[in-house]
């Protein structure tokens, strides 16, 4: 990386490290594993990853990151369906947003949970909801967190041979 903080100039960089070296290698080891099982309508599902970074001159930053995620589709009848998700992140967090050159982790949690019914042959109503939050050191913030909660509604005419037309 030729510029791993993002920093203008090198004389930016000795203001902020006392060095106006910007660049290094950066080794990344990632590993994980996907799995998915169906039975009858039923389906489950998850990931689990991780990473380490190792920077070989700047190894202040060398940190660990991972991704989880876990999903069960589910079928009631022919006609009623959904999903539920859960999925967490760590991050480096950017160093634009942190306004230094310190290594910051932030932390993402989304939860999803889905409710269809098929009403008629050719009609299909989607329900939904979802929440974000998001734990990310910011400037002058080093606690913010960010939550973001939605719904959503969908009206879905599904007579015309695989297109799909409605209202969300």
């Amino acid at each position: 990386n030729s510029n791993v903080f993002s920093l203008s100039s090198p004389a930016q960089a000795i203001i902020a490290n006392g060095d106006p070296t910007r660049d290094d290698t950066i080794m990344r080891y990632t590993a994980g594993a996907d799995a998915t099982y169906a039975w009858g309508r039923q389906q489950i599902g998850g990931t689990v990853a991780g990473s380490i970074f190792d920077y070989t001159r700047f190894d202040r930053l060398n940190h660990k990151e991972y991704d989880l995620d876990g999903r069960y589709n589910w079928k009631l009848l022919d006609n009623i369906d959904g999903l539920l998700h859960y999925g967490q992140t760590g991050t480096m967090t950017p160093f634009g947003d942190v306004g230094g050159t310190q290594l910051e982790l932030q932390t993402q949690r989304t939860g999803e949970g889905t409710f269809n019914i098929n009403v008629l042959p050719e009609w299909r109503l989607e329900t939904g909801a979802e929440t974000i939050q998001n734990k990310s050191p910011r400037i002058g913030a080093p606690n913010y967190v960010a939550r973001d909660t939605s719904g959503r509604l969908a009206a879905l005419y599904l007579g015309v041979s695989g297109v799909t037309a409605g209202l969300r």
